[in-house]
């Protein structure tokens, strides 16, 4: 199953999302590789899913990584800081 990024409105509707689509909280716990008392706080927005275990999850849910976890993986990185110009006629003749 294929989501559009960007659909949730918030990681806390995005995992309640991501655990519905993998069948449930055991389910997402073995797919994250943690505790199902785990997975219960950041469905019940107790604590936030963990950076490690949102790339497991995006991959078995489709549930994208930027939308579990916006403030680790921004969905349009910052640009990199501009680059100084050429120097224009800095050979001395």
């Amino acid at each position: 199953m294929t989501i559009s990024p960007g659909q949730y409105g918030t990681p806390l509707e995005a995992i309640q999302a991501a655990v519905s689509i993998l069948g449930g909280q055991a389910p997402t716990a073995r797919v994250a590789h943690v505790t199902q008392p785990t997975v219960w706080r950041w469905v019940k927005g107790k604590a936030r899913v963990s950076p490690h275990a949102c790339i497991p999850i995006e991959d078995h849910s489709g549930v994208s990584r930027h939308d579990l976890r916006p403030d680790v993986f921004p969905r349009d990185p910052s640009p990199a800081a501009p680059s100084a110009p050429p120097l224009i006629g800095s050979a001395r003749p």
